[in-house]
């Protein structure tokens, strides 16, 4: 891995995407692009969404250009960059106008089942191990949309599992299928996040909208199921990575589901949320979460040589992390 061409890789994306989230909180209220404050949403003035397109238009940039300089071709980018500009499409026309769910999660399936199938490298896998695939990235990519509910949320998340999957490709890139590829998107998502946290962070001054969310949810839930299906402890070390997102989400949806509720409506029942309404600021929050997920990033590191342990000290950090939201 070549330090310096990642680093300009890392600073072209975080001051691309500064410049054109800026341009975007100018532009976006201009065509209708803003979130309305509502009983079911967090925040309480009217803010432009849909800021996570400045990141899709650096990640097509970054990636093309990066490749192409490095390899002279685009063999990763000519299979990732339609299906990415497919699901930020569908994504940024539901920010536009409500599209029904049905035909998002159908865009959804069919850009999780091409890019599995383009990347993962698998040359003999039965059909149900490859439909659980699919349904655990579509899954992931919706996980992303559902958690992004508060100022500087998901940009946070992206930080922290963009950084600790570099890592683990440092330390295990022998054992990586296509690493080049992962470290890329990886430093690029890196660069993107902090280039428009600086505009997201409380008070948020532009929301991702589900253009952003749906599309970093797509493009982390790829690599890490990629570094995932190399090995067991890779499996673990990205299952600890993603661990607060993961329980967050999964329980939510459970409670909602037993409840008899319609999960894809937005609402205020996860424990980020609860947070919140307990009194508790978005930095506040989102800081609590933070300093979770550098636990969670150390220990994803040492589980690659203690699993076990790696897994039950994850599993009370994730504990101690929702008991400090809720009480």
């Amino acid at each position: 891995m070549n330090i310096k061409s990642y680093s300009t890789l890392f600073i072209f994306s975080f001051i691309s995407t500064a410049i054109l989230t800026y341009i975007l909180t100018k532009y976006l209220p201009t065509i209708g692009l803003v979130d309305i404050p509502s009983n079911r949403r967090s925040h309480d003035k009217i803010t432009p969404r849909g800021g996570g397109l400045a990141i899709v238009v650096v990640v097509m940039i970054a990636l093309s250009g990066f490749e192409y300089i490095t390899s002279n071709n685009f063999v990763n980018s000519i299979k990732i960059l339609p299906l990415l500009l497919a699901i930020a499409s569908i994504s940024f026309l539901d920010d536009l106008k409500a599209v029904p769910i049905l035909i998002r999660l159908i865009v959804h399936l069919i850009c999780a089942t091409f890019a599995i199938f383009l990347f993962s490298q698998l040359n003999s896998v039965h059909i149900l191990i490859y439909s659980i695939l699919v349904i655990a990235l579509s899954g992931f990519i919706n996980i992303y949309n559902f958690m992004d509910g508060i100022d500087g949320m998901s940009c946070v998340e992206s930080i922290q599992l963009s950084s600790t999957m570099l890592i683990l490709c440092f330390l295990q890139f022998p054992a990586i299928n296509n690493p080049y590829f992962i470290a890329s998107v990886n430093v690029i998502i890196l660069g993107c996040s902090c280039g428009f946290l600086i505009f997201n962070w409380h008070p948020a001054k532009i929301f991702l909208g589900d253009v952003g969310s749906i599309s970093l949810g797509f493009l982390t839930g790829l690599c890490l199921l990629l570094l995932a299906l190399t090995s067991t402890n890779l499996f673990i070390a990205c299952a600890i990575a993603s661990l607060y997102y993961i329980t967050d989400a999964v329980l939510t949806i459970l409670i909602r589901l037993l409840n008899k509720e319609k999960i894809w409506q937005p609402h205020l029942k996860h424990f980020f949320q609860k947070a919140v309404q307990k009194g508790k600021s978005h930095k506040q929050v989102v800081s609590i979460i933070a300093v979770c997920n550098i636990f969670l990033m150390i220990i994803s590191v040492t589980s690659l040589h203690f699993p076990v342990i790696s897994i039950m000290l994850a599993l009370a950090v994730i504990t101690l992390t929702v008991q400090s939201l809720l009480k």
